[in-house]
């Protein structure tokens, strides 16, 4: 589940086991750093992952922390001092790394409101496949309304769930999630994705589509998927946008705005999905045929 503070339950089992990689014990806890939190070796981490690594997961000093640098890098840490007020944890690099385990191939999932909680989930988990990053936008039949605080509140929360997904799957960058957009922002969006990464780079979701399947707009695209027994280390590198609609489904005109900047329409397949399960099911497949997913990790 996720936390209050967008955490998610369990990361730190999945931070152990990513620590596992650098051949020593596995140090509990994997946390995103920015640059000023940095000064050479030492870094500083304060907020709530400081509360979270001293009062979540009783780290003291001398235990080990994953850190992920600025740059994508991972540096395995070690807590040399802890402050009670403000509360801050003082760490000591002691190795730097940089794997390769982000996807070659970007995809930002243009994801129309969901009522409740289900956006929460799609974030959750696009960022655990591999999400570079979220577009939030209101369409003619999305339910939820988000304006001013209300909006910049729930924007702060996908954002927080974002970091946390992203450091309990052992991600090296945190999805950006944007402001929410108007259905005309989006259509202005899609159209200089589409001028700048060529076409068939803005995949538009549509159950009234019953000529072009997502497969071959891949094929087109990225080219056959790889074998399963080759030992295939470089995806295709592109750039993708998924645009997915609200519970009702878009409006015809909404398609057809969508579709003169750039879009391109698919089907899925013969199953009906739930618009919270359409955006990550989409970039499953595309990064699977791609070579992201699936296959031996790069490096």
């Amino acid at each position: 589940g996720i936390g209050d503070d967008g955490r998610l339950v369990g990361a730190a089992i999945g931070a152990a086991a990513t620590g596992a990689m650098i051949g020593r014990e596995p140090p509990a806890g994997r946390f995103f750093v920015t640059a000023d939190q940095v000064r050479g070796d030492e870094v500083m981490i304060t907020g709530g992952d400081a509360r979270h690594i001293l009062a979540v997961l009783r780290r003291r000093v001398g235990d080990r922390l994953l850190l992920i640098g600025p740059d994508g890098s991972e540096w395995l840490a070690t807590i040399v001092a802890t402050t009670p007020e403000p509360l801050q944890v003082y760490a000591r690099i002691v190795e730097r790394r940089r794997p390769q385990r982000e996807p070659l191939t970007r995809v930002t999932i243009a994801q129309a409101l969901i009522k409740g909680d289900k956006f929460d989930w799609v974030v959750q988990k696009a960022t655990e496949l591999g999400a570079h990053a979220f577009l939030p936008f209101a369409a003619t039949r999305s339910v939820l309304r988000l304006a001013g605080q209300r909006a910049d509140k729930r924007l702060e929360r996908w954002r927080r769930i974002a970091q946390a997904a992203a450091e309990q799957s052992g991600r090296l960058h945190v999805p950006e999630v944007g402001a929410v957009l108007t259905i005309d922002e989006l259509t202005s969006r899609v159209r200089h994705h589409s001028q700048a990464a060529g076409a068939d780079s803005v995949v538009l979701a549509w159950e009234g589509e019953r000529q072009r399947s997502l497969f071959e707009l891949l094929r087109r695209r990225l080219g056959d998927p790889p074998p399963v027994a080759s030992s295939h280390h470089g995806p295709h590198p592109a750039e993708l946008m998924v645009v997915i609609g609200p519970e009702g489904g878009f409006e015809r005109d909404e398609v057809e705005r969508l579709v003169a900047a750039g879009a391109v329409t698919v089907s899925l397949g013969p199953l009906i999905f739930r618009t919270e399960t359409a955006g990550p099911a989409v970039l499953a497949m595309i990064l699977y045929h791609s070579g992201d997913l699936g296959r031996l990790p790069r490096g």
